[in-house]
């Protein structure tokens, strides 16, 4: 089939694959580290479930380029092929598949307020990459820019990155975080450790890295 636009069309409404198009996704996977000679590195760095880790983060990229995919006239397999590079090459690069964050280790080390006190339960339980597009949406849409650096600024110190806000003073930053945080804890209180640290990873990758 030389245009799969039906096919993503559907899984962006369905969260599911049309027979088995999820098995040569990961085919493609699988052909593409071995190609490029990866394989006992990726393995090293990822553990042997590499790639339900890579499939994972490939279905994020995706969803985060739906309304692009979507204004396509045609898309065509190879185009999922050069996202796939993209998400291989990536977490090879970051020596890791997501961030090492915890809610536990969130804590501003000036005790300017920290990303604990949103996150008031951990439960454990299952998620799907849609379900974390769709946590970054309902983020989104309740943050101004200025909220939006804010979030950057917080998180983006605990997974190792710089994040400049040259727009507000110091203490004006802190008073903003004060007030983020009330917006934040209706949509984050209760979700599950590992939905919140891949709605981390997403939102630094979508949001604050194309801030700078």
């Amino acid at each position: 089939m030389s245009d799969i636009k039906p096919i993503l069309e559907e899984f962006f409404k369905t969260g599911k694959w049309q027979g088995d198009f999820e098995n040569k996704i990961k085919g493609a996977i699988v052909s593409f580290i071995s190609r490029e000679g990866l394989e006992q590195s990726i393995k090293r760095i990822l553990g042997d479930n590499y790639l339900e880790d890579i499939y994972s983060t490939f279905i994020l990229k995706l969803l985060s380029n739906k309304e692009l995919i979507l204004s396509k006239p045609k898309v065509s397999f190879s185009y999922l092929t050069s996202i796939i590079k993209n998400t291989v090459m990536d977490l090879y690069r970051k020596k890791s598949f997501a961030y090492e964050v915890s809610v536990q280790s969130l804590q501003d080390t000036e005790d300017e307020g920290n990303l604990e006190e949103v996150i008031f339960r951990i439960e454990a339980s299952d998620y799907t990459p849609l379900e974390v597009y769709e946590l970054l949406k309902k983020v989104i849409n309740i943050l101004d820019d200025k909220d939006k650096e804010t979030l950057c600024y917080y998180i983006s110190k605990e997974v190792g990155e710089d994040f400049e806000v040259k727009s507000l003073s110091k203490d004006a930053l802190y008073k903003r975080w004060e007030r983020l945080k009330k917006k934040l804890r209706e949509i984050l209180e209760g979700i599950n450790e590992e939905l919140w640290k891949s709605f981390v990873d997403l939102y630094v990758s979508e949001v604050c890295r194309k801030m700078r």
